[in-house]
C-alpha cells in the first residue's frame, strides 16, 4: 500500500523478492526474482548473500544486507537532518529504482525431506525495499518459504513469489512514517533515569502502544500480526539492541563505544553462531552513538561470510562481504578499505588477522580484543561507571529504550555538548574537568567523517516553534526594547540587531545542570523569556521535548515556585497554566510530585492568564 509523505510519493514496501536454494552440483543458486531481476548485480551474488555459512546445521536462520551503498545520499542531506520529508533518503535515482540504497532481509529455512539428495532442502527467499522497516517481516517470508518448499515446480514457486509481493506491497504501513526530531524525543521523554517508563500501568501501556505501529499481514486465510517501531532514527534497528550487547560484553561494551565513536574498525566475530544473531550485534553498534550522531550505516557490513566447499577434491574457500556491487575474496576484501567499518563475520580466520581490524569482540565468549595496546585513558573511570550504572539497570529489568536514552544522554554530556560548547549547565571548574577528560576522544572523533557529517547537518540549527528560532526570539526582545537600527545590502532593507538571541534550549539546559548555581538575575531572565516567548501549543511541544524524564522532566521548571524572586514564582505560574491549556500538554502536569502540585495549586489562582504578557517581565 503506497503511502504519501507530504507530496512524496512512498516506494513500494517491497521492490523486489528473490527465491534461492543450495544446490549440491551447483552450490548456492538463485532461481527466481520478482517482478525483474537487477541488472547490476550478479544471480551469484544474491544466492550467496542469502545462503549463510552453516545453514544446514540449523533449521532456519535469516541475513540482513544493504544494496547500493555508493548511490545513498550523503549522509549529511539523509533523513536524519530533514524533518519536512522524512522519508527523502532512497529517492535518488528516478530512472532505475533499482539503483536506489536497499536493505535485504533474507529468510532461510532446512527443511528435511527424504525425496532430496541428502534427505534436506535449504531453502531462501529474500525481500529487497528503501524502507528499514522491511526488516520487520521475517514471519512473511518464513511463510514464503515453507509454501515454495511444498511446491512441485518452478512455476508454482515463481507463483509463491508473485502472492508474496502482493501481499507485502498490500500492508497498511500509513503509521509507518519519519517523525521529526522533537516527535521522537517527545514519545521517549518520560523514561526516567531509574527504569520505569510511567508510574501508572495504564499510562505505560498507552506509551509502549504509541512506540510501535502495529498491523497485519494476510495472505489466503492466514493472518500475520507486524509491529514496526516509530520512534527509532534511521542509524537505530530494531532487532539490533543494546540490551543484548551489554548482557554479552558486559563493561567492555565501553571499548566497543569509544571504537566506534573514534572512527576505528571493528569486527564481530559469532564462530558457529547464527548469521542472523552476527547480524543483530553489528546493527546494535550504532545504537552506542545514535542519536546524537548518525550517518553510521554506510560503515555496517552485517555479515561476511567464509564459505568452505569440497570441490574436485580441493578446499574452495570463498569470502564474501556485503558490500557495493561486488562480493570479497581472499585478495579482494572490499569492505576493509571503509574508513570505520563494522563488520560481522563467522569465521576464526580473522582473530589472527590483527592487521584487518582494531577492535575484535568474539560473541562466543564475550571477550573484545584490541590489535595493539592501549594506554589508560583518562575517561575510562567515568566509562566504567557509567556502563556499571546501565548493567545495574538491564539486571533491574529496564527495556531496551531506557538503555538507548541513557547512552543518548552519556553521548551529549561527554561529547557533543563539550564539543559545540553547550555544557552551559556545568560551572566553569566541572566544565575544565569534563573538557580535560574527554578531550582525547573528542579530537579523535572531530578527525571522522561522522563529525563532519554532524557539523555539517541542517539538523543542529533545525527548530520546529518560531520561539526556539534565536533570530525570531530576538526580534521579539530587541522590537520591545527598540534596539535595532536598519542596514541596506545590495539595495535591500534589513533590520539588523547587535545583541545575541534568545536560546530557550541553552535556558532549559542551565537549569537541568546540578553543578552550576545560577545567579538571581539570570535566573529571572530565563523565566521570563519562557512565559514571553512560549506561547502555542508548538512551542510548548518542542519545550516538552528538551525535558526528558532523564533530566529532571517538568519538575526542573516547576522548582521555580521555590525561588525567592517573585517574577520567578509568577512567570513559573504562568507556564504550567499554559501547559494545562493543551490536550497534548496538560498531561506533563499530572506527572509532577504531590509536593509541587500542592504548590501550584495554592498559587495558581493569584495569575491571570490574560494580562499574562503584561506581567511576565514582572
Amino acid at each position: 500500500m503506497t503511502t504519501m509523505t507530504g507530496d512524496i510519493p512512498a516506494r513500494p514496501l517491497a521492490e523486489v523478492v528473490l527465491y534461492a536454494e543450495f544446490d549440491l552440483t551447483k552450490g548456492s543458486t538463485l532461481r527466481a526474482s520478482y517482478p525483474s531481476p537487477f541488472t547490476h548485480y550478479s544471480p551469484e551474488f544474491f544466492a550467496d548473500m542469502m545462503l549463510p555459512e552453516g545453514v544446514h546445521n540449523r533449521k532456519e536462520d535469516f541475513t540482513i544486507f544493504f544494496l547500493n551503498r555508493l548511490t545513498a545520499k550523503a549522509p549529511d542531506t539523509a533523513t536524519q537532518v530533514s524533518d519536512d520529508h522524512p522519508t527523502k533518503v532512497g529517492d535518488v535515482q528516478d530512472q532505475d529504482p533499482l539503483q536506489n540504497f536497499m536493505y535485504c532481509l533474507s529468510v532461510v529455512r532446512t527443511t528435511h525431506d527424504t525425496a532430496a539428495r541428502r534427505g534436506a532442502k535449504v531453502t531462501a527467499v529474500a525481500l529487497c525495499s528503501t524502507h528499514k522497516s522491511c526488516v520487520s517481516l521475517k514471519d512473511v517470508l518464513n511463510l514464503a518459504v515453507l509454501k515454495i518448499v511444498g511446491t512441485t515446480n518452478e512455476a508454482e514457486s515463481e507463483q509463491v513469489l508473485k502472492e508474496l509481493y502482493d501481499v507485502v506491497n498490500a500492508i497498511d504501513i500509513s503509521g509507518v512514517r519519519g517523525l521529526s526530531s522533537m516527535e521522537r524525543r517527545l514519545m521517549k521523554r518520560t523514561i526516567s533515569s531509574t527504569g520505569e517508563t510511567l508510574a501508572n500501568w495504564e499510562d505505560a501501556t498507552t506509551l509502549k502502544n504509541a512506540l510501535f505501529f502495529r498491523t497485519r499481514a494476510h495472505w489466503d486465510d492466514i493472518s500475520i500480526p507486524l509491529q514496526f517501531k516509530i520512534c527509532s532514527t534511521d542509524d537505530q534497528h530494531d532487532d539490533g539492541t543494546l540490551t543484548q550487547l551489554l548482557q554479552t560484553f558486559g563493561d567492555q561494551t565501553m571499548i566497543l563505544f569509544n571504537a566506534v565513536l573514534t572512527g576505528q574498525r571493528v569486527i564481530m566475530l559469532g564462530y558457529n553462531r547464527p548469521a542472523g544473531e552476527v547480524c543483530n550485534f553489528v546493527l546494535a553498534t550504532s545504537s552506542l552513538v545514535c542519536p546524537p550522531l548518525f550517518g553510521l550505516i554506510h560503515r555496517q557490513y552485517p555479515y561476511v561470510v567464509c564459505l568452505l566447499e569440497w570441490r574436485e577434491s580441493f578446499l574452495l574457500v570463498v569470502i564474501q562481504s556485503f558490500i557495493v556491487d561486488s562480493y570479497a575474496n581472499l585478495t579482494d576484501l572490499g569492505f576493509l578499505t571503509t574508513p570505520g567499518f563494522i563488520a560481522g563475520v563467522t569465521n576464526p580466520m580473522f582473530k589472527t588477522k590483527r592487521e584487518w581490524w582494531d577492535v575484535l569482540c568474539d560473541i562466543s565468549t564475550g571477550e573484545v580484543f584490541v590489535s595493539s595496546p592501549v594506554e589508560k585513558e583518562d575517561y575510562d573511570a567515568s566509562d566504567r561507571t557509567f556502563v556499571l550504572e546501565v548493567l545495574d539497570g538491564v539486571a533491574a529489568g529496564c527495556d531496551e529504550e531506557w538503555v538507548r536514552c541513557m547512552f543518548e544522554e552519556y553521548m551529549l554530556k561527554n561529547v557533543v555538548d563539550i564539543t559545540m560548547g553547550e555544557a552551559n549547565y556545568l560551572d566553569p571548574d566541572a566544565l575544565a574537568k569534563r573538557s580535560a577528560i574527554n578531550i582525547k576522544r573528542i579530537t579523535k572523533w572531530t578527525r571522522t567523517d561522522s563529525y563532519k557529517c554532524f557539523m555539517d547537518s541542517p539538523q543542529r540549527s533545525h527548530f520546529h516553534s518560531p520561539a526556539f528560532n534565536i533570530s525570531y526570539s530576538h526580534n521579539l526582545r530587541v522590537l520591545a526594547t527598540e534596539q535595532a537600527h536598519i542596514v541596506h545590502v545590495y539595495g535591500r532593507t534589513f533590520v539588523h540587531y547587535e545583541k545575541t538571541g534568545v536560546d530557550l534550549k541553552r535556558h532549559i539546559r542551565s537549569l537541568q545542570g546540578d553543578m552550576v548555581m545560577l545567579d538571581d538575575t539570570l535566573v529571572e531572565t530565563i523565566y521570563s523569556d519562557f512565559a514571553t516567548l512560549l506561547n502555542t501549543e508548538v512551542e510548548l511541544q518542542e519545550f516538552l521535548s528538551f525535558l526528558p524524564v532523564l533530566r529532571g522532566g517538568l519538575q526542573t521548571i516547576a522548582q521555580g515556585f521555590f525561588h525567592p524572586s517573585i517574577s520567578v514564582k509568577h512567570n513559573t505560574v504562568v507556564l504550567l497554566k499554559r501547559l494545562e491549556q493543551f490536550p497534548s500538554t496538560a498531561p506533563s502536569m499530572h506527572r509532577l510530585n504531590a509536593f509541587l502540585m500542592t504548590s501550584y495549586e495554592r498559587i495558581h489562582n493569584i495569575v491571570n492568564l490574560e494580562d499574562t504578557k503584561d506581567q511576565s517581565c514582572i
